[in-house]
């Protein structure tokens, strides 16, 4: 079976959107974070939680656009696609405090996040 430039473009259309989503609930997130003024070592620690979640679920979301493309290009119209796993804690928390790293290094920058 042929996959097409429609069947490619929805797809690729599915996963901007899911971009678009999870980088708007981070950016949300961090401006209301630096906005109340807590010390930067809370708005990390708070950022941790956040950009975890914000794996979790549009990873979820992303996951189940990636089965649905596998399973339309498909010549059956099965997978058997397993979801991976959510990236473990440590290791959001290892991106998380290299992401922020500017925010206790001189004059911080307030969107340099993303």
């Amino acid at each position: 079976m042929r996959i097409t430039r429609s069947q490619i473009s929805r797809y690729q259309k599915a996963l901007t959107e899911i971009t678009k989503l999870a980088q708007h609930d981070l950016k949300t997130a961090f401006d209301g974070l630096l906005a109340s003024g807590i010390p930067y070592v809370e708005v990390r620690d708070s950022l941790i939680d956040v950009v975890y979640t914000i794996t979790s679920t549009y990873g979820d979301v992303a996951g189940a656009a990636a089965n649905e493309f596998f399973e339309d290009i498909s010549p059956t119209g099965a997978t058997a696609s397993r979801m991976a796993p959510v990236a473990p804690i440590e290791q959001v928390e290892d991106i998380v405090r290299w992401a922020v790293r500017h925010l206790f290094e001189g004059e911080p920058q307030k969107h340099s996040l993303i």
